[in-house]
This record gives C-alpha cells, structure tokens and sequence, in this order.
C-alpha cells in the first residue's frame, strides 16, 4: 500500500519520490523528479496487487500527471470535491453524514462512556444531532468528554452556550505526525477562503445561507429574496426568466458544491449545508456583520414567503423552516421592523390556514404587539393583526375571544 498527501503538486511529487525509495526506483536519475515519476509509474503500470491512496485530493486535475495508466493494481483517492469527471470517473462513493444511531455509538466509545442511565442516553443522542452527525466533530467532542471525565448532559448544555468555541478547545488526536488531523473549523475555514478569494458572490452565498435552516434551501428563496441580499449577490442573481435563475444559482453553488461546504439536490431544486459550516460562517463575522445578514436573510425569506391560499400551500411549506428560523434569530438579535412583523404574520396566517393553531397563535401575538410598538396602536397593519388574531380565535371555536378582536379590528377600519 502507498499513501500520497494529495492537496499540492509539491505533496504529489513528494509522495511519489517517497514511492520509489521505498522500490529503489530513486536511484535512477535521483536530480529529475519527473524521471522519478515516470519510474514509478511504470512500475504501478506493471506490477499487480497494490494499493495507492490519493489522499485530499481536492484538485482532481492535479492527479492527471501522476495517475497510472491501466494499471493493475487499485486506487483509492478520497477528497472533498465532487466531480471528477476529468479522471474518468462518473460515479464516485459520496460519504453523507452518519445516521444518528451509528453517530451515538461513535461518541460514547469515543468518550470511553456507558449510557444505561437514560438521561445520558438522551443527551448523547441530542449531542450528536446538534453536531449534525459529522465523524470529525463527533471525535472533538468525544475527546473532550474523554480527557475531562464530563457527563454528555454537562458537555451539551454548555456546547448550547458556546456552541464551536467549546467544540474548538480540543482539537482532533486521531491524526498522525505526516498527516495531523485538522479541526472542524479549521477544515472549513480553509475552504470558505479559497472560495471568497476566487468567488466573492458564492461566498456571499454562503453567508446567508448560514442565517436560514440548514436543510433543502430552495432555490427560489434567492430568486425572489435576492434584492434583499446586498448589491453583489442581488446582481449576480438578476436574471430574466426563471430557467436562467435557476441556471446562475448552480454556478454560484458550484465552487461550495465542489469545497463540499454544501450540497446540491438538484430534483427538489434547492441545497443543504451542514450546520456546522454555519456555525464556522458565522464565527468569521463580528457582531456588525452577524447582524447585518441576519437582517438579509429575514428579508429574503420575507419577500419570498407566498400568500397562504390552498394553491401556495407546498411553496409555503418549502419555507417553513427557513421563515421559523428568521424568527428565532429576529429575537436573539432583538431585531424589531415592518418586516420581521410581516414574516411573523405571514408565517402564522400559513399555520392558521393549516389548523396549526398553537403554532400560530404566539407569531400573531408577536405580531400584533410588534406592530403596535413600531407603529402605535392606530395604524392599518395592528388592524390587520387584530383580525388575523381573531380569527385564529374563531377557528377554534373561541368566538368570545374572538368577537372583541373582530369589533376593535373593524372600529380601527373605519376610523382609519
């Protein structure tokens, strides 16, 4: 078996004098590294039964120059891109997340823990599901447990306060001196650079998409959001008709498709990305610019949010999530204006519709209340709030709640 570090083509070259060293091919022409190469490739092109190992391979193109031409042994390359059509390989193994019951088991061995007690069962399984399943957090956060002696149920109501920052003070051990294992931030920051310095729109991207669910974000949040997302985004954005929209956001999601800080799901025409990308995102920002794109993103998915009729129904539904998320960011940055009010409304009304009603009722209380301090207590929008709420009170049979709302609601119609 060989194993090349695959990143550079200095790696590349330095892998494969190691290779023929270890065949003392080296001695050959030791001053060309392409003789080198050539040697050692002709002896992968004619000795069977061996195994080379491509290691982060995340420029296939750079393999081209190095990759034995019917050979008769195996290679394995591992990398975070998701093409590699350029090496003749049209199907690659895609690595997804692991399932939550293989991601508990990991992080209690990992941890060196029993979980009999059901409370710690519980939390080692919500623990995994915060760190969204992923192996390297999971072996952080394992280790951390393991060298501290701490319960699950500790480690997780403070990895709910600090979230990465807790995460990040124990880096992985799992590494080797020739390959020393990078931590979740890191891995990612690296690739969020390489991305802003040759995509300054997809990076954008990739900062709003951190401010929305992080699960199947449609594509028509960016259609009909994107005068909301700042001038770089909203012009790459512009388009004509729906198919060249379509047609620009593919390419805007190709180079973080291809960093693997996403995942393109191309049959429901929207994308995923991993919560902990999100949560790398957000720590580059400071407080000025965690504000500011939180504020895009509760406009965009405003705008987008459609009128709640029976027809809007599955649109609606497709952004759920995301308009609940805004919602839950609008408190924590205590984000008060027209538009959070009008994503509360919009958001109730649709749940109302659905006979949602304990869902809806405390976003069409919000509402109403938010509307008031931002506009008084007569203005046309509290009116519409106060019949909103009325009638999420007569769907439910309390027409005594109701019927005050209903009266006031009209009053304030009349006079205004």
């Amino acid at each position: 078996m060989f194993w090349v570090r695959a990143e550079t083509e200095l790696e590349l070259r330095t892998g494969f004098v190691e290779i023929a060293r270890l065949l003392n091919l080296s001695q050959q022409d030791a001053q060309n590294p392409d003789d080198i190469i050539r040697a050692v490739k002709h002896w992968l092109e004619t000795t069977p039964d061996w195994l080379l190992i491509f290691d982060n391979a995340d420029h296939p193109k750079l393999l081209r120059h190095f990759r034995p031409n019917q050979a008769p042994g195996h290679i394995l390359l591992t990398s975070r891109a998701q093409t590699f059509d350029m090496l003749g390989i049209a199907q690659p193994v895609s690595l997804q997340k692991m399932p939550p019951s293989e991601a508990v088991t990991f992080l209690v061995k990992r941890a060196n823990r029993t979980t009999d007690d059901p409370v710690e069962q519980a939390a080692a399984a919500a623990l995994a599901e915060d760190l969204g399943c992923l192996p390297l957090a999971l072996e952080q956060a394992g280790a951390f447990i393991l060298r501290r002696q701490l319960r699950f149920s500790t480690y997780l109501s403070q990895y709910r306060k600090q979230r990465l920052a807790l995460l990040e003070r124990q880096q992985p051990t799992v590494g080797n001196d020739q390959q020393p294992d990078r931590s979740v931030q890191t891995t990612w920051q690296l690739n969020f650079e390489a991305v802003r310095e040759t995509n300054p729109a997809s990076a954008e991207l990739l900062q709003v998409s951190a401010f929305v669910a992080p699960d199947r974000i449609p594509y028509e949040l960016l259609m009909l959001g994107r005068e909301s997302l700042g001038s770089l985004l909203s012009n790459a954005l512009e388009s004509e008709d729906q198919e060249e929209a379509r047609f620009v956001i593919a390419e805007l999601l190709e180079p973080l498709s291809q960093y693997s800080l996403i995942r393109v799901e191309p049959d429901t025409d929207s994308y995923t990305i991993h919560r902990l990308v999100q949560e790398v995102v957000k720590t580059e920002m400071d407080e000025a610019q965690r504000h500011l794109w939180t504020e895009r993103a509760i406009e965009a998915v405003t705008q987008a949010f459609p009128n709640a009729e029976y027809g809007n129904w599955l649109d609606c539904d497709r952004l759920l999530s995301h308009a609940k998320v805004g919602i839950q960011l609008a408190t924590a940055e205590h984000i008060e204006s027209e538009t959070t009010a009008l994503l509360l409304a919009r958001t109730g009304y649709y749940l109302n519709e659905r006979a949602d009603y304990s869902d809806a009722e405390p976003l069409y209380q919000e509402a109403l209340a938010m509307s008031k301090r931002l506009l008084g207590d007569e203005h046309p929008d509290v009116a519409s709030s106060l019949n909103n709420l009325a009638c999420l009170y007569y769907n439910q049979g309390r027409y005594s709640d109701a019927e005050p709302l209903y009266q006031e609601a009209l009053a304030m119609s009349k006079r205004l």
